[in-house]
């Protein structure tokens, strides 16, 4: 069986976009068992598509599940076969391709994901970027996070529909730069004790007022060159412990600029509104293929 798909990307995370309707006559739960079986032999760089991961794109049953405004359900198969609750690059990815297929959403759609739905915009004023209201953003605890060799990191446990734990970095710890933290310590603060269900891990640095630098250590895939719910994290933590409301944080990435707007009047002491935080970039086409379907893929 071979199936067709399109790669995405957005900030260098890349993505292999499946259409449900590539599966012919197989149920979403059964497609989506499928691409877990052969996403890391499909997302390997060398014998394979190469990428961080797979979205599923169910246009047939989302408005029938989850309300009539819902365009499309996106699911997310990382490059080790596990499945994530939310993807902010790749939502502008899921968006991008439903806008070139489907008419009337150049407003703004609505897709819905395992962390809640979300509300796409094409932004107005930004050429070819694409904005995504936050559904779910919250701080949960302060961590002081012990590693086996004694170094410790001091961080913010955050919900963006999916865990995240962000780390700024400072002169106390032990003078290392975001990248340097990330590639010695992401995937051990990963798969720590104090995480259940494993995090996404953010090391990041004040270039400037309301301007940072991110390095990123992603559950189930590792290494990145970016992540969008972890830019969004970030910024989250950073105006979190400075008091900061009504601002726009730029987020340097290795795969490049993103920017997460702070709303308003955020009680720091509870819970942003559905409608508040918002992660802005790009994400474009890159090429259209065609993959079988079986052991034999790669």
């Amino acid at each position: 069986m071979e199936i067709g798909f399109e790669k995405y990307e957005a900030a260098g995370n890349d993505f292999i976009v499946v259409d449900a309707s590539s599966f012919a006559g197989m149920e979403s739960d059964a497609a989506v068992g499928r691409l877990v079986e052969v996403a890391s032999r499909w997302c390997d760089r060398h014998f394979g598509i190469g990428a961080d991961g797979i979205l599923f794109i169910d246009r047939e049953t989302a408005s029938v599940a989850h309300g009539r405004g819902t365009v499309a359900k996106m699911t997310i198969v990382n490059s080790d076969g596990s499945l994530a609750e939310m993807c902010g690059n790749g939502i502008r990815c899921a968006a991008r391709y439903i806008a070139s297929r489907v008419l009337g959403v150049e407003g703004g759609l609505t897709i819905a994901t395992d962390g809640g739905d979300q509300r796409v915009c094409f932004a107005s004023g930004r050429d070819g970027e694409i904005a995504v209201e936050m559904g779910r953003c919250d701080y949960v605890r302060d961590v002081a996070l012990e590693l086996g060799n004694g170094l410790a990191f001091d961080g913010d446990e955050i919900d963006v529909g999916n865990p995240h734990f962000v780390v700024e970095l400072c002169g106390n710890d032990a003078g290392l730069t975001p990248r340097e933290a990330r590639d010695a310590y992401g995937a051990e603060i990963s798969r720590h004790r104090e995480f259940r269900h494993g995090a996404n891990v953010e090391f990041t640095r004040e270039i400037a007022p309301n301007h940072l630098e991110m390095r990123v250590f992603e559950r189930g895939v590792g290494a990145t060159l970016a992540c969008g719910t972890g830019c969004v994290a970030s910024a989250y933590a950073y105006c979190r412990k400075r008091g900061l409301s009504g601002v726009s944080v730029a987020i340097e990435t290795e795969g490049g600029l993103l920017h997460v707007e702070i709303p308003e009047g955020i009680d720091w002491d509870g819970h942003v509104s559905k409608s508040g935080v918002k992660l802005i970039g790009g994400a474009k086409h890159v090429y259209s293929g065609v993959m079988a379907l079986n052991d034999e893929a790669c």
